[in-house]
């Protein structure tokens, strides 16, 4: 599956899970030049069935909001701050009758666990490096089987923000993705 560049990959991939009788009301927009908030939203997008849609921060491709129209998705998810993706894009999804709900933590840490509080409730977590996507991309499967969340961390440095998660839910089986020191 592929398109002429990544924002209309994830349209074709899309299109594709649709096309595979995978039908939701809900889909998740994450912005296209950076890899953080997509890899904190890929398990729980796995576990609900949301595609992954990217923008560029600023706009919307025409197919992507007739995509969004045609499948009756009634809530799009905006995971990630103003910075990455504009205020402007609440907008142009209200406009076009769709529900935004922005996800967004002071930063890429805050908002995994975000995402973990309000898409999980269980004893079961994924830690993976946030500056380094390879871990969290290939863990995003194994969380989503097992109903975890991906919580993203510092190199050498387990976030207060992760801990209180940790804690809160007091999570017992806690998966790290990589090797000590990555």
């Amino acid at each position: 599956i592929s398109g002429s560049d990544r924002y209309e990959t994830a349209l074709k991939v899309a299109i594709r899970l649709r096309a595979s009788n995978v039908i939701t009301s809900a889909a998740v927009l994450t912005a296209g030049d950076q890899f953080a908030d997509a890899l904190s939203a890929g398990s729980m997008a796995a576990k609900k069935g949301y595609p992954v849609l990217l923008t560029d921060g600023k706009t919307l491709s025409k197919s992507v909001i007739d995509h969004l129209v045609s499948n009756r998705i009634k809530t799009v998810y905006i995971i990630g701050g103003y910075l990455a993706i504009d205020q402007g894009m609440e907008k142009i999804l209200t406009n076009a009758g769709i529900a935004a709900v922005r996800i967004n933590g002071a930063d890429r840490i805050e908002t995994s666990t975000m995402i973990a509080d309000q898409f999980f409730r269980t004893r079961k977590a994924v830690i993976a490096n946030g500056w380094s996507f390879v871990d969290a991309l290939a863990a995003t499967p194994f969380a989503a089987k097992n109903d975890a969340p991906i919580l993203l961390v510092k190199q050498d440095d387990l976030s207060d923000k992760v801990i209180e998660y940790v804690s809160y839910y007091e999570c017992t089986d806690l998966f790290v993705a990589g090797a000590v020191g990555q």
